[in-house]
């Protein structure tokens, strides 16, 4: 019996099986990408249909781990552990792609004030700031109220307000209308007397760009 064919055959048809999953874990992923603003209740199932995501490797199993973060944040389910978005910084930490290595320092921050530790929380929102420029609108504004939110519990409330300001800047050029209200509304409970005349500043300015 000739041996050699069904070897061929084999090492082949593992070839399109892994071709297959190269192209659709990329697409899933891009899919689940697409809907996170929007449907994020989507995204995350979307992210639960890939099999084995623990044989992703490289920018591949960091992006997973970004996403799949991004998306539990996002439907409100607490994080308990930062042992999944730690694939994502680790990745991320030393490439020149600047705008996910905000992201994923952004979440990380964000599992860490799920956890309540603020100390590190701060640590990995600070990082992001570091680049901060390359990131998208929507990533610059949480990085601004998470640092303001974390900034008014610790009781800096300078250091607060002028994050809150940076954010509110961000949010009313592209009309993130939820972001101005919440911001507005943590803007309120500063201890600063300024705060007052500059809340009516902001409201001038909605009136500007809604107007």
């Amino acid at each position: 019996m000739k041996i050699l064919p069904y070897i061929i055959g084999f090492i082949l048809l593992t070839n399109v099986f892994a071709c297959q999953r190269e192209t659709i874990y990329p697409l899933a992923m891009q899919k689940a990408e697409s809907l996170m603003n929007t449907r994020p209740d989507s995204a995350l199932q979307i992210l639960k249909t890939i099999s084995q995501p623990e044989k992703l490797t490289g920018q591949e199993q960091a992006d997973y781990a970004l996403l799949l973060t991004q998306a539990r944040s996002r439907n409100r389910i607490t994080a308990t552990s930062d042992s999944l978005i730690r694939i994502a910084t680790d990745y991320f930490q030393d490439s020149n792609d600047n705008a996910r290595k905000a992201k994923a320092f952004l979440y990380l921050g964000d599992v860490y004030m799920d956890m309540q530790n603020h100390v590190e929380a701060m640590k990995a929102l600070k990082q992001a700031e570091e680049v901060l420029d390359d990131a998208e609108a929507g990533v610059q504004s949480l990085i601004y109220s998470n640092l303001a939110y974390l900034n008014r519990e610790s009781s800096n409330y300078e250091l607060a307000w002028k994050y809150y300001q940076k954010a509110l800047n961000v949010n009313i050029s592209n009309g993130y209308t939820e972001r101005i209200v919440t911001n507005l509304t943590n803007v309120l409970n500063l201890p600063l007397p300024k705060v007052q005349d500059s809340i009516t500043i902001y409201i001038n300015q909605l009136d500007h760009h809604y107007l």
